[in-house]
């Protein structure tokens, strides 16, 4: 406030007010490349190649804005791993609308925690490709689910 005593806001009645509001960082929908491997390498190859194929897919496919999540030596039994929660989280957030892994046994390993996957994408308008599954999309149902099936039992 002014410390004109002839400025005030309680005396002035002509005077036009303006609100700004500005938010920073306001996080742009991505497209999420997920890696995970169960056991943690020393040279890192098995997440090396992953990242490598994945953003390979990304750039061919006209994916520019991508985030990689990594869980590095993470089990695939539940969806409880680091980089899971924090793309989960995301996708709770509208921040993420596809998700991109190498294959269906890297999001997870058995049916409880794919159909909990599942029913995460359909929930939020989520896609999820896999490359080795001829790009399946795991978001669109249960009528994927015995190709699903098929996929889990055959790892």
């Amino acid at each position: 406030m002014s410390d004109r005593s002839d400025y005030t806001m309680l005396d002035r009645a002509d005077y036009a007010t303006a609100a700004y509001c500005r938010v920073a960082n306001i996080p742009e929908t991505h497209t999420a490349l997920y890696c995970r491997t169960a056991t943690k390498t020393k040279d890192g190859f098995a997440i090396e190649a992953q990242k490598d194929r994945l953003l390979r897919y990304a750039d061919e496919n006209s994916h520019t804005n991508t985030a990689l999540y990594i869980d590095d030596g993470e089990s695939g039994a539940t969806l409880d791993r680091p980089a899971m929660k924090r793309l989960i989280a995301d996708i709770q957030a509208g921040n993420v609308k596809a998700v991109i892994a190498t294959g269906a046994d890297r999001i997870a390993r058995g049916i409880e925690p794919m159909l909990e996957w599942e029913r995460l994408l359909r929930e939020n308008d989520v896609v999820c490709v896999t490359l080795e599954c001829g790009n399946l999309d795991l978001g669109s149902g249960l009528a994927n689910m015995s190709d699903l099936m098929r996929l889990l039992s055959s790892k």
